[in-house]
């Protein structure tokens, strides 16, 4: 209140005499100037007070009593709102405005019974308003009462037959009854009435796409474009339909006419980067980005994704140099720290990676990812237990994420401390029940041990319902079968995962030894040489010990 004081004093102390501050005391200008200058000034309070006498002073200024009302909602005093509603109601009935402004402050309060109320008596005078009518609808679509909604709506369109949001609005009831079928009918409406409607047109679009229905949600957008080629919603949309499609070549075409119109556009750049990339244009794409960023250098959208294509390319010396200058405009770019920082760690330069990594967590101390990622780098050095250390931190942040958990029962089974590997498997899968990597890990690690085969391989099939088309999974599946002696499923199984992953050397030597288990010497033999190719040719043995046992078996085989 002492904020409110101050207001009228200052504009009664600039007045030139008592007499002259008495008529301006009694002056709704001048509390409504200094209402106006209150709100302003962010003193909401103030200024629902200054309105409030102004109103008193001036009943019958219908557009300050609608201030008054929203400034007593915004300085939090309900009350005092719903008391103006009533009586702004009863001064202003012969206006239809004041039904519709009741209805929905009714509406935002949550009073619905009440903005239904207030609705009906407006209509009762004012049976055909469509301020009125839109109100009501609303409030039937907050009480879930789709039939009534569907009742006003249709007087609506009897009324004014030409709003397309009237026949979008009747779409989204159906849908939420489940008629998909008039759902279309009244999209289609809407789209007659305006093609470049956006909602009907994005949404008749997602219909048939969830339907696979390709043709027919292409010729939505293909209409939109007609109208306006330039129209980003409809060209976003129709990449996306013939990605689903499987039409890449279109999918091209289009994702190239985004990129013309809006060549910052990360989103955009982001999809053509991944486009080419599926079908096997790397250098095209690549290409294209270089060009972009000799046009636009200081273009830091371009850059990013251009250093993600060298990162995919595997040029990692150039993706390291284009990182440098993003960083070079933008030094606290987490994403591209991050990008910088997995570069460093695929070129084994870790400390260089480790010190990127410190520089995130230090601006973001809660992200704990990082020190997850930075256990994996000191994992991949062979410090197991510094690892370790950085999962505790981890832990000390978020204890209930199941991937830390996961992290810690490889680095404890990596240490060969089963125990405490097996109680962080555990305590996973407690956390995430359907985490298929450490279903398929821990009943890997037990198949491996022979200890509890077949709860292991359950564990492998329930990963693989999760994600059938895993190698590795399939593998571990197969694994627990030779184990079991069971070679011919196990053959079936490994064979799946070596068509899928043929340069894995852990796939390739257990296909090896499976056919070798069934008599296939020669043919085991040639899997053996392959899988320690792949080592030498990697430096990853995939498993602790695989290189020595696969020479032992060539040695042995080659007797």
């Amino acid at each position: 209140m002492k904020k409110l004081m101050l207001f009228i004093i200052l504009i009664l102390t600039a007045s030139c005499s008592a007499t002259q501050a008495e008529r301006e005391y009694d002056n709704p200008y001048f509390f409504y100037a200094a209402c106006k200058y209150a709100s302003k000034s962010g003193d909401v309070l103030s200024a629902f007070q200054l309105c409030k006498k102004t109103i008193q002073l001036a009943p019958e200024a219908y557009g300050i009593y609608e201030e008054t009302i929203l400034l007593a909602l915004h300085a939090k005093r309900k009350d005092e709102a719903i008391d103006l509603i009533n009586d702004f109601v009863k001064r202003f009935p012969d206006k239809p405005e004041t039904y519709s402004f009741a209805t929905k402050i009714y509406k935002n309060l949550g009073n619905l019974k009440k903005a239904e109320q207030v609705a009906l008596k407006g209509l009762k005078r004012f049976p055909e308003n469509e301020g009125i009518l839109g109100q009501l609808v609303d409030v039937y679509l907050k009480e879930n009462n789709a039939e009534k909604a569907k009742e006003v709506l249709f007087k609506i369109a009897e009324i004014s037959p030409k709003k397309p949001r009237v026949y979008y609005t009747l779409a989204r009831i159906y849908l939420f009854q489940n008629n998909k079928e008039e759902a279309v009918k009244q999209l289609k409406k809407a789209l007659e009435i305006e093609p470049l409607y956006q909602p009907a047109y994005v949404l008749l679009g997602e219909l048939y796409l969830q339907d696979r229905k390709f043709k027919e949600a292409e010729d939505v957008y293909l209409k939109v474009l007609e109208k306006d080629p330039n129209d980003l919603e409809a060209l976003n949309r129709l990449f996306q339909v013939y990605v689903q499609a499987d039409q890449f070549k279109k999918a091209e075409n289009i994702i190239n006419r985004i990129v013309k119109i809006d060549p910052s556009n990360k989103d955009a750049l982001l999809k053509k980067f991944l486009l080419y990339l599926r079908e096997n244009k790397g250098e095209e794409i690549i290409k294209d980005l270089e060009e972009l960023a000799q046009e636009e250098p200081d273009n830091t959208t371009v850059l990013s994704i251009l250093g993600m294509a060298y990162e995919s390319a595997k040029r990692y010396k150039k993706a390291e140099e284009t990182y440098l200058k993003v960083l070079k405009e933008e030094p606290e770019n987490k994403e591209i720290l991050e990008r910088l920082a997995e570069v460093y760690t695929r070129t084994k330069q870790y400390e260089k990676a480790l010190n990127i990594l410190n520089k995130i967590y230090s601006l973001d101390p809660k992200d704990y990812r990082i020190l997850l990622i930075m256990a994996d780098i000191e994992n991949k050095r062979g410090n197991l237990k510094t690892a370790l250390s950085y999962i505790e931190e981890a832990k000390s942040i978020n204890d209930k994420d199941p991937t830390i958990y996961f992290f810690e029962g490889i680095y404890y089974e990596k240490l060969d401390q089963w125990d405490k590997a097996e109680e962080a498997f555990k305590k996973a899968l407690e956390l995430r029940p359907d985490f298929p990597d450490a279903l398929n890990y821990y009943g890997y690690s037990l198949i491996i041990r022979g200890r509890d085969i077949d709860r292991a391989m359950d564990m492998v099939r329930k990963a693989l319902e999760l994600v059938p088309d895993s190698a590795a999974y399939l593998d571990s599946l197969g694994w627990g079968y030779f184990k079991k002696g069971e070679y011919l499923k196990a053959l079936k199984y490994i064979k799946q995962a070596y068509e899928k992953a043929p340069e894995d050397p852990v796939v390739t030597e257990h296909l090896a030894e499976v056919e070798e288990a069934l008599g296939n010497k020669k043919k085991a033999l040639e899997l053996y040489k392959k899988a320690l190719e792949i080592i030498e040719k990697t430096g990853d043995e995939g498993e602790p010990g695989l290189k020595k046992r696969i020479l032992e078996k060539i040695k042995e085989l080659e007797r």
